[in-house]
């Protein structure tokens, strides 16, 4: 991070040296169904939208109507509940949560998981426009193709372990040889 090994002692550290982190979970670990987009996209960043004790709505509904234009989150606006969008909006609500002025870096598990064709080219294009801006993302896939269509470098690894390197993009032929040739080893 900015050059040097970053080891974060907890989630508070990392998000404090503006790391985000998008689950491959996200209906087990990425949002809180019954709460509101408003308060789905602030939730990590309650205390940027408080003024003392009391947290700001017109704070968190500028942040999240920011972000449900910007990402074309298909909602009712921000007092609809997340559980409500599909799997795709939900999806950019996750992403959309860390699109904070000092974040570094967005690692992403699984980014499209569950995701249909339309929302994971929406996805895909936000994520490259962000990259495209500055911002380091990191996805972590098991899914060849998103890898392929989506990074600019590419790392293959087998249990723990870098097994090869690409500093720029490849096919998905190349990284499946990779992958496989590393099951063989």
């Amino acid at each position: 991070l900015g050059g040097a090994v970053f080891r974060p002692r907890s989630a508070a550290d990392a998000v404090a040296a503006g790391v985000g982190f998008v689950s491959g979970e996200r209906r087990a670990e990425g949002v809180v169904p019954m709460m509101s987009l408003r308060d789905n996209f602030t939730l990590p960043f309650l205390r940027r939208h408080s003024r003392g004790p009391a947290v700001s709505r017109r704070s968190q509904t500028g942040f999240a109507s920011r972000w449900i234009d910007g990402l074309g989150v298909r909602s009712a606006g921000v007092e609809q509940a997340i559980d409500g969008l599909s799997g795709g909006n939900q999806q950019k609500v996750c992403i959309g949560r860390w699109l904070i002025d000092d974040l570094a870096i967005l690692i992403l598990e699984e980014p499209t998981r569950g995701v249909d064709i339309g929302a994971r080219r929406d996805i895909y294009r936000h994520l490259r426009r962000l990259s495209d801006g500055g911002l380091c993302v990191v996805a972590i896939s098991s899914d060849v193709e998103e890898i392929a269509g989506l990074s600019d470098t590419v790392t293959v690894m087998r249990e723990g372990r870098s097994v090869a390197r690409f500093d720029r993009p490849q096919g998905a032929e190349t990284l499946m040889r990779a992958a496989s040739s590393a099951l063989a080893a």
